[in-house]
């Protein structure tokens, strides 16, 4: 038989195995601003194609996390909003301060001016000329309503540019939307990295206050000596905790 050293390397191999098993089952799979957009439209469309096996961390109006398990394929497939792990910030700003990028990366497009009506007519433009395309995309056309924001000139010529290297509006629609999806590998990648290097695995959480509140106590210890005895340490007078009565007064007001 084997000895007890054997027994509980077995023992460990086994919940590790099983810890591993469970963790390479998940993959996870990120959107910008999706929790109350993206992640909403695909929960209504799960509902109605009666998709079984979903899980929803959240709300009505934002969802935290969805989670597809298919026991069959041993895989679970987790939906979640790279916003939740950063402060907020348009998918550009993100790509400048935690992708890293030097100059904006986020294409133009005339959100404003499209329907169902036109889209058809709109995709086969051509960009003939810088006339042509001021008559058919007008600066107007990139109003951002969210923001109550009106195209900069610089920004203009800049799609006006951009528009000019494609066949068609078709042909730059797709460059736009990939560029979309390139901008967020160095994002996630980033963000992910830098967790890790204060020892903490992002896609175990849900939050970033979550994130930020284990970091805080794992700080606590940085300087802390095993070996060292704290028992005649004296708080000085200053950074001592004093309870006012006011604050104890919050305090039970929260739980009444």
């Amino acid at each position: 038989g084997l000895n007890p050293e054997s027994m509980l390397a077995l023992e460990s191999n086994k919940y590790f195995q099983s810890y591993l098993d469970k963790w390479a089952r998940k993959s996870s799979i990120f959107g910008f601003n999706s929790e109350k957009f993206d992640t909403q439209f695909l929960r209504k469309h799960l509902d109605e194609i009666a998709i079984k096996n979903i899980s929803v961390l959240g709300d009505v109006s934002s969802i935290k996390q969805l989670m597809i398990t298919n026991d069959e394929l041993k895989t679970d497939l987790v939906y979640r909003d790279v916003l939740n792990y950063i402060s907020k910030c348009s998918l550009d700003e993100a790509s400048q301060s935690y992708g890293m990028a030097g100059n904006r990366v986020k294409g133009f497009f005339p959100y404003a001016m499209l329907n169902k009506d036109n889209l058809q007519t709109i995709l086969l433009v051509k960009p003939e000329n810088e006339q042509h395309i001021e008559s058919v995309f007008p600066q107007s056309a990139f109003y951002n309503d969210l923001k109550q924001e009106a195209m900069s000139d610089e920004d203009y010529k800049c799609f006006k540019t951009e528009f000019m290297k494609y066949k068609n509006f078709y042909d730059y629609t797709k460059f736009y939307n990939e560029q979309d999806i390139k901008i967020m590998f160095p994002i996630i990648d980033n963000v992910i990295m830098r967790y890790a290097s204060d020892n903490e695995d992002m896609l175990q959480n849900l939050s970033l206050s979550g994130l930020a509140s284990s970091i805080k106590y794992l700080k606590c210890y940085d300087d802390f000596d095993v070996n060292k005895s704290y028992k005649n340490e004296v708080v000085a007078e200053k950074d001592r905790y004093k309870l006012s009565s006011k604050a104890w007064e919050r305090m039970v007001d929260r739980y009444t």
